[in-house]
């Protein structure tokens, strides 16, 4: 992202990139029949940076530049709880709903502010380098969804969920986030799951759509997202493997208070195996 300070004539350019990775250990229990509860423990794990340059139009100015390195670390839990009602011996009807604690993750951040000069960036002078032990604190988020089956044919969800992206601080820091809440629903339709004769029969044809209110607010406009999926579950012949695809068009932001609406494409592939592996012999 760029910014122009008139007062000073210069440009401020600012950029980012990294990411987190997850580790994660789950397991379920049933306490009764059709009422189960569940617990995922997980590792972050990952870094961030946030670069920064001051670039002046008088040539005989130093310009400036910054590097934020943030690496976090930490275990973080999330609970789940989901009941299953058998409505007759085809149609069930599904409800579930998970949460996470809010937990703190540990945080090392390295500053290293430097001045250049040129179109090559010859480092003149480091004017900081310093090193910071914090925390950062991850927002609490809870999600309900409820699903209706009708055999092997019909299969509908619906799912609802909102993150206090208000509580997020990373060193005692918040970001002006917004909390975030998203309302989604879809539909699959397997025309005849176990035919033998017309492959596209045994196919999975998928329907659905989202509507959320993301966590960024500009000039004191919260982002709102849409979008529509469609996709296909491929099964593999002679085979429990099975391909997904699938295809997302939505739009995002707002042209009011001088804002920009963006428009997006995903495309999605994914592959589930389901396979024996192992099986002792009947026969030596």
């Amino acid at each position: 992202m760029n910014a122009r300070d008139n007062d000073a004539n210069t440009d401020m350019i600012y950029s980012g990139d990294g990411g987190l990775s997850k580790i994660y250990f789950g397991g379920a229990y049933e306490l009764f029949k059709g009422f189960s509860v569940g617990i995922n423990a997980s590792y972050l794990f990952g870094g961030l940076n946030r670069r920064k340059q001051l670039v002046y139009d008088d040539e005989s100015f130093f310009n400036a530049r910054s590097n934020s390195k943030i690496n976090l670390k930490g275990y973080f839990y999330e609970l789940g709880i989901l009941y299953k009602k058998n409505l007759t011996t085809e149609k069930e009807i599904s409800f579930g709903i998970t949460t996470n604690n809010n937990s703190s993750i540990s945080a090392k951040r390295t500053n290293l502010v430097e001045t250049f000069s040129g179109i090559n960036e010859i480092v003149k002078d480091t004017a900081l380098s310093t090193l910071e032990w914090g925390d950062a604190t991850l927002p609490q988020y809870i999600s309900t969804g409820i699903s209706y089956r009708n055999g092997e044919k019909w299969l509908l969800v619906a799912d609802y969920s909102m993150q206090n992206w208000e509580d997020y601080s990373l060193f005692d820091e918040g970001d002006d986030l917004n909390n975030s809440m998203r309302i989604s629903g879809g539909l699959q339709y397997t025309p005849e799951f176990n035919s033998v004769t017309k492959y596209y029969k045994r196919m999975q044809y998928r329907l659905g759509g989202a509507y959320s209110n993301t966590p960024l607010a500009l000039n004191d406009t919260q982002l709102k997202e849409m979008s529509v999926s469609f996709g296909f579950g491929i099964p593999v012949r002679k085979s429990r493997t099975k391909y997904d695809v699938s295809l997302t068009v939505g739009q995002r932001g707002t042209t009011d208070n001088n804002l920009i609406k963006e428009q997006f494409v995903r495309v999605g592939l994914s592959v589930s195996y389901d396979g024996i592996w192992f099986v002792k012999r009947k026969y030596d």
